[in-house]
């Protein structure tokens, strides 16, 4: 499932440019549809690694956790929206009605 990201800083010149770490760089005013891989990458960029602990406590390793989906991040001035992974189709009859 992609995403679209719209950038919306108003403090920032409308030709501005926002870097995202994990996932690039953007205009301010536009959006743009991020892709699953992508939106991967970012939740690998910001991954924590945490202790793996025993029952009693004790340390048994370390283990990387992903941060939230991309959708789940609140970020200031970026909006994100889930896209649907299939649009559904349009009948001809409904198509055609906004000719008439």
């Amino acid at each position: 499932m992609a995403f679209k990201l719209t950038i919306d800083m108003p403090n920032l010149a409308p030709d501005g440019k926002v870097a995202i770490m994990g996932l690039g760089e953007f205009q301010n005013g536009k959006s743009y549809e991020v892709s699953d891989e992508l939106a991967e990458a970012f939740r690998q960029a910001h991954a924590t690694v945490q202790d793996k602990r025993g029952d009693k406590g004790e340390l048994l390793g370390s283990e990387m956790v992903l941060s939230p989906p991309l959708d789940e991040v609140e970020m200031y001035g970026v909006n994100i929206e889930k896209l649907a992974s299939e649009k559904p189709a349009t009948p001809p009859a409904q198509a055609k009605e906004g000719n008439k």
